[in-house]
């Protein structure tokens, strides 16, 4: 499974790119052993109607598992060859799809939080994910000693990561653009 996940890493790059017109790496939430650009753009559509396209978090599931397999082994071959380029790219798919707001903190919409409608800004798995990711990059670079010059950005967003969706002081799956 691990070996798949990174496998099919330059579909998921090339998917960011084509679907959401971003660098980096974006894996859907469901996806056949052979996955491509094509299968994903079957369910997404040039216009992007398609809800569940937008389950971004994925990506930083998938990171977690190779990040768990690396921290249980300290295999440094591993993360050099596989777990390290899928972090790193699903991390450059947050840089580039999160927006700084205006008060002052990075914002992921549109968002959906695993099958959870609305459609909305900084879905919980999202923010959880957001956090998640830019503390593994920025781990497993510092460890392989790459992308020094990432690593101020990567800071940046993890220190002005979403705001988890809270509403009467209860947290939710989602900020709903709808108000």
């Amino acid at each position: 499974f691990l070996d798949w996940i990174a496998r099919v890493r330059p579909e998921a790059i090339k998917t960011a790119k084509r679907v959401f017109g971003v660098v980096g790496a974006y894996y859907p939430e469901c996806m056949a052993h052979d996955f491509t650009v094509e299968e994903a753009l079957k369910f997404t559509g040039p216009n992007r109607e398609y809800e569940l396209a937008y389950i971004l978090s994925s990506g930083a599931r998938l990171s977690q598992l190779l990040w768990n397999r690396y921290q249980y082994t300290l295999d440094q071959d591993f993360l050099r060859a596989k777990a390290y380029p899928v972090i790193r790219d699903v991390a450059e798919f947050y840089v580039n799809y999160g927006k700084l707001g205006k008060d002052g903190r990075y914002h992921v919409e549109p968002s959906l939080s695993w099958e959870e409608r609305p459609l909305g800004r900084d879905g919980h798995a999202d923010c959880a994910a957001w956090r998640a990711i830019f503390a593994m990059v920025i781990e497993a670079s510092q460890k392989l000693g790459v992308d020094r010059e990432n690593v101020k950005i990567w800071k940046d967003r993890l220190n002005k990561a979403p705001p988890y969706p809270v509403k009467d002081g209860i947290f939710s799956v989602v900020t709903r653009t709808d108000g």
